[in-house]
């Protein structure tokens, strides 16, 4: 089986592709994109493929004749519809990297065409494919609590995490990336929708964003960050303080591979400035609410002001309850008539959020084998709803008002 990769980023190249080349030995790249010239000579190197190979640009690569059985496609969120809708039409089966689009009439025209074409067109909502939220949903379907009525949901995104990619980096302003609750919290709507298995009907969010914003610039903080600042012993959001953890090894390790080096990184981009100094508008923290039509009534919240990167899940039935927290790896299922707690603890995992960025290219290979075309567990029909409840979401909280998704469906943008 071969592929391309179309944007040969950190979820592209050194989470998907990686993870093929050690894993599955029979499914070779033969091609790629990227407009990254590094990225492009890392790419043809680590992965044995001509330089001619590698392309600079989506447009390139899709203008020559199919190279391939399927495409992976990790654009930046702006740039994920042209490439697969041109993916599709040349007859490649495709990986698409989450958030599909932020706009419904392009979610609705992918899932089309996709159809169209008869081809998968995969979602890369990798939650679905790990093993701690995969165990969850095995207890939801096998009714261990009973009727599942409401899930109480955080999402802790880690203050330094949230500074690299929502405020220093590339998701920083809604004209550039799409908002929070789409780009990082799709993942999150997704779960919830797969576990109440129902439509969603109303929606209602509420956000803030007042903390790392230039009015709160500490006095003489210079533009860039560095020990140079007089209060770089006591700012967390010092890049080399930041950096240096070993928690942010893996953005670290980002910003050496789009630059050449961390310290080139941090001198010459967005990355090395003040976190108080950017024109970013991204939301810190927002609380969503979600209705479905069987009944279930979901809480969801995000922060960025928290220490780890972690997820904790309530879920209560009639019958009993779940509780998970993915820092501990652990789930505890108590029922009402049972006077100990059952505790689950899944193992360790190969790849990030939770094994299922492992899940999410292992499954995707075994659907185009499969020729699976209507099936797919991310599939783009099973992935819209969670894009069309963010987007309900962000409506909300910019409108000050509970949207109603029925309406809201219909409401095509252009």
């Amino acid at each position: 089986m071969n592929l391309i990769l179309i944007g040969a980023g950190n979820r592209g190249m050194e989470i998907y592709a990686h993870w093929i080349k050690a894993k599955h030995p029979d499914v070779k790249f033969v091609a790629m994109a990227d407009p990254n010239v590094n990225k492009r000579l890392r790419f043809s190197r680590d992965f044995n493929i001509p330089p001619e190979a590698c392309y600079d640009s989506w447009e390139s690569i899709l203008s020559q004749d199919k190279l391939a059985d399927a495409a992976i496609i990790s654009t930046q969120d702006f740039m994920h519809y042209e490439p697969t809708i041109q993916a599709l039409s040349k007859g490649y089966h495709v990986l698409l990297e989450k958030p599909i689009s932020g706009s419904k009439k392009e979610l609705i025209d992918l899932r089309e065409h996709a159809k169209a074409q008869k081809r998968i067109l995969s979602i890369a909502h990798v939650l679905r494919y790990s093993d701690f939220f995969g165990v969850i949903k095995h207890l939801l379907d096998d009714k261990v609590i009973g009727e599942l009525k409401s899930i109480q949901h955080e999402e802790n995104i880690a203050y330094y995490h949230y500074a690299h990619s929502f405020v220093r980096g590339p998701w920083n302003r809604s004209d550039l990336a799409n908002p929070i609750i789409l780009a990082k919290a799709c993942h999150d709507m997704d779960l919830m929708a797969w576990y109440v298995d129902s439509k969603c009907i109303r929606v209602s969010s509420f956000g803030t964003q007042n903390t790392l914003i230039p009015k709160n610039k500490l006095k003489d903080a210079p533009r860039r960050c560095g020990t140079h600042c007089p209060h770089a012993e006591t700012c967390v959001y010092e890049v080399n303080k930041l950096y240096g953890q070993a928690k942010a090894q893996h953005l670290a390790k980002i910003i050496e591979n789009e630059y050449g080096s961390l310290e080139k990184g941090l001198n010459s981009s967005n990355y090395g400035r003040c976190v108080y100094d950017m024109d970013n508008d991204v939301m810190e923290t927002q609380t969503t609410l979600l209705e479905f039509e069987n009944g279930v009534h979901v809480s969801f919240h995000l922060c960025a002001f928290t220490d780890e990167i972690s997820r904790y899940l309530h879920l209560m039935g009639t019958e009993g309850e779940i509780r998970g927290n993915t820092l501990e790896r652990k789930i505890v299922v108590k029922r009402y008539d049972e006077k100990e707690e059952r505790v689950i603890q899944i193992g360790e995992s190969d790849s990030l959020h939770e094994g299922g960025d492992a899940g999410i290219v292992k499954g995707f290979i075994e659907e185009v084998r499969a020729n699976n075309i209507e099936n797919g567990r991310t599939s783009v029909d099973k992935s819209i709803m969670s894009h069309l409840m963010s987007l309900a979401a962000e409506a909300s909280r910019l409108s000050h008002r509970v949207i109603d998704m029925e309406v809201f469906e219909k409401e095509i943008d252009a």
